[in-house]
């Protein structure tokens, strides 16, 4: 470790950390027409469900009224439903919250607070596009038209259009996940060291959202120059740094490790024994990119009078759409495969590999599979991009055409849904029920 601290040169750290702040806005002109694009294209939706709803500022504060999303807590109370397992969320959001309630409360107008919070998931959703668009450019070096169905492609997944107007933990996550696997390839494609500060920074930021991320801010140490010994003792500083934050959140919190466990477990054994494991593993990939078949479902809370209808979405169901999502698979499966050899790809396919672990092989979460999306569909347009940049001329044009035809299938399929949801939305929270009480 002496050896490490060494190497620790405090001008260089916080250089690094000043060029990552830079990295986080639009660089070119190029990039800030697709970020006013995409901005544009949520913010239609965004608007038409903050003004026309009250789905998002319903004035129960402890209540989610769509998709198992905390977007309810976090609105009213800045924290999540399951603090212990988002142990900074509230540093980020009670100040926004407290701001944003005095700002309400000085203009009149409640919806102002809606209206800022939907703007704000919206450029945290559109950035992190931008930051998979710059990944294709520079890292792929993707050039002409593919870049551009890629991003419309990916911009159309259910769980990019759900998040653009969602005040979540998932909104949050997706954004910090691009930026740090654009950044990390691009270290390791220049051959750049990582500090050990912004190794930290990431780690404990991607931990403190939602605590299984952790492992995904040290993942990217392995592939970065380093020399073998220096990586380990890198990655031994900050597990030690996590550890104690870790003992004391537990202490200040008062909260019991084994009563944790023991929960999330029978959560898990509950989960396992009641999905059919083919139907949920379909349903993982799929329902975070297909907008499914909504539904209303009544329910009846301890401290509500009368009952509510949560708007949830079902698992996959129609033929097409298995038929999507396996050609999808054998597509992400191929350039795995083909591009074995790239750091940068075994990079994206190890962060990855937390996902499978513990949603496919612990199914943990399987009721819900959709809402987890925000932690891995990144993935999918970097593994099409590299796909399509190692296929010949003769390939690469039919490998075009079939992405711009699913491209055209999910345009139609979630823009339909969503529109769906939304008058779903106004049907059973229209504005005038926010201050039913």
């Amino acid at each position: 470790m002496s050896a490490l601290l060494e190497k620790w040169n405090w001008t260089a750290n916080f250089e690094q950390i000043k060029n990552i702040l830079n990295l986080l806005l639009p660089k070119d002109k190029k990039e800030i027409i697709l970020f006013i694009f995409l901005f544009s294209f949520y913010g239609f939706f965004g608007f038409m469900i903050a003004h026309g709803t009250s789905i998002q500022d319903y004035s129960l504060k402890q209540c989610d009224l769509y998709f198992s999303f905390d977007a309810g807590f976090i609105f009213h109370q800045g924290k999540s439903y399951q603090n212990s397992i988002h142990p900074l969320l509230k540093l980020f959001c009670v100040p926004i919250i407290y701001i944003l309630d005095n700002i309400t409360v000085l203009v009149g107008n409640y919806k102002i607070k809606t209206y800022i919070l939907t703007m704000l998931c919206n450029c945290l959703i559109s950035m992190s596009i931008i930051y998979v668009y710059r990944y294709l450019k520079e890292i792929v070096s993707l050039k002409g038209y593919i870049v551009y169905p890629l991003i419309v492609f990916y911009s159309i997944f259910f769980t990019n259009l759900i998040l653009s107007f969602t005040t979540e933990t998932y909104t949050i996550s997706i954004f910090l996940l691009s930026f740090m696997v654009y950044y990390y390839s691009h270290c390791i494609v220049t051959n750049k060291q990582v500090r050990l500060l912004p190794n930290l920074i990431f780690t404990i930021i991607l931990g403190g959202i939602t605590i299984t991320n952790s492992i995904k801010g040290i993942i990217p140490i392995l592939f970065t120059k380093d020399k073998l010994h220096f990586i380990f003792r890198k990655i031994g500083i900050i597990a030690s740094i996590l550890f104690i934050a870790a003992i004391l959140y537990l202490f200040v919190n008062n909260i019991n490790l084994l009563n944790e466990v023991d929960t999330r477990l029978k959560y898990v054994s509950t989960e396992q024994n009641n999905t059919p494991y083919l139907e949920y593993l379909a349903s993982f990939i799929g329902t975070p990119i297909i907008f499914s078949e909504l539904y209303a479902r009544t329910v009846q809370l301890e401290w509500i009078s009368y009952p509510l209808q949560l708007i949830e979405v079902k698992f996959l169901n129609q033929v097409w759409q298995y038929i999507f999502i396996s050609v999808l698979v054998l597509l992400l499966l191929i350039s795995i495969i083909r591009n074995r050899h790239n750091k940068t790809v075994l990079l994206i396919a190890s962060l990855f590999s937390v996902d499978i672990l513990i949603h496919i092989i612990l199914k943990y979460g399987a009721s819900e599979p959709y809402i987890y999306g925000g932690h891995w569909i990144y993935v999918i347009p970097l593994l099409l991009g590299w796909l399509y940049s190692s296929l010949g001329n003769k390939w690469s044009k039919a490998y075009l055409i079939l992405l711009t035809m699913m491209c055209i299938v999910l345009l139609i399929n979630n823009t339909q849904s969503l529109l769906e949801f939304i008058n779903l939305a106004k049907s059973h929270y229209p504005v005038d029920l926010r201050n039913i009480s």
